[in-house]
């Protein structure tokens, strides 16, 4: 990505954050132009903190550290969810060796304190870490409703607009009332379940669809090594949310499938499903007018 493209298009959301008072950044798993995020001396040491003036603390996303030095120099000043790998006594004899100046690693810590100290969480008045989430779901608690009836029209605007049309051949959509339409692959129905379970749960990081023992295993802090592969996709419905310490439990989900039921019933379309299909051993109806194949990717 050239400079102007970065700064024109892609950092005024990051600059209104850093302008709002945010005390931490998050970098994520990706390249940026060959070179991880985490360790992008440009945009975190560069962008960020010199040219955005950002003075709270940069922390990987769970498990996208992938070097010791190279990081801590390029800017982050926190790793997620072990810094047992790449720092730990690695960056204590980096130090020593003089590949990191003891004032980087002072510089890390101040702006994880400074970060403490700026939202007030060492004051009596604080609320505390998890304020508003109830201790047992299961149990009868005190709900916090958040949501405005006003955002409704801007949310469902914003899902609308965030989805891309990669190309359209022959004009084949918008779809004409056809006669018989089919869908096809695991991602076009909801999850199995959606429900809360005791303790860390693939519902409680919102990764219902998919095989959540990775991420799970990555929240108790162990290393990478330690735990099994993050899933490439999530076989068992959509994904409505990336899930993990993002996650969140929707009021309700409209599943692709719903919506095709509900447009076939107005317009008097047939349609046939198979959600279970592997390995492209399904069938087709003859007189099927268009096919839909639905299936995701972790990401």
């Amino acid at each position: 990505m050239d400079d102007k493209t970065l700064h024109e298009l892609y950092l005024w959301p990051f600059a209104d954050t850093v302008h709002a008072g945010t005390g931490s950044v998050m970098c994520s798993y990706e390249r940026f132009n060959n070179s991880y995020v985490c360790q992008n001396s440009k945009l975190i040491n560069g962008v960020l903190k010199t040219e955005l003036g950002f003075e709270g603390f940069v922390v990987t996303d769970w498990f996208a550290q992938h070097s010791g030095v190279a990081s801590s120099l390029a800017g982050l000043d926190m790793t997620m969810p072990s810094g047992a790998t790449y720092w730990a006594g690695n960056l204590t004899q980096a130090v020593r060796n003089g590949s990191v100046p003891e004032a980087r690693i002072d510089d890390q810590a101040t702006r994880i304190l400074a970060a403490w100290y700026e939202l007030g969480l060492d004051s009596d008045s604080s609320p505390g870490v998890g304020v508003g989430l109830a201790p047992d779901l299961l149990a009868p608690h005190t709900i916090v409703d958040a949501r405005d009836a006003a955002d409704a029209e801007v949310i469902l605007g914003e899902a609308i607009e965030g989805h891309v049309l990669v190309k359209n051949v022959n004009n084949a959509l918008p779809l004409k009332e056809p006669r018989a339409i089919a869908l096809y692959g695991y991602d076009a129905k909801a999850p199995d379940y959606n429900a809360p379970s005791p303790g860390l749960s693939p519902w409680s990081i919102s990764l219902q669809s998919t095989d959540a023992a990775s991420p799970i295993c990555g929240f108790y802090g162990l290393v990478a090594s330690q735990c099994p592969p993050f899933p490439v996709n999530a076989p068992n419905g959509s994904i409505w949310v990336g899930g993990g310490s993002g996650g969140n439990t929707p009021t309700y989900f409209y599943s692709p499938f719903q919506a095709f039921s509900e447009r076939a019933f107005q317009d008097g379309t047939q349609l046939l499903w198979d959600f279970e299909n592997v390995n492209a051993t399904s069938t087709v109806y003859g007189n099927t007018e268009a096919c839909f194949v639905f299936i995701n990717a972790m990401a």
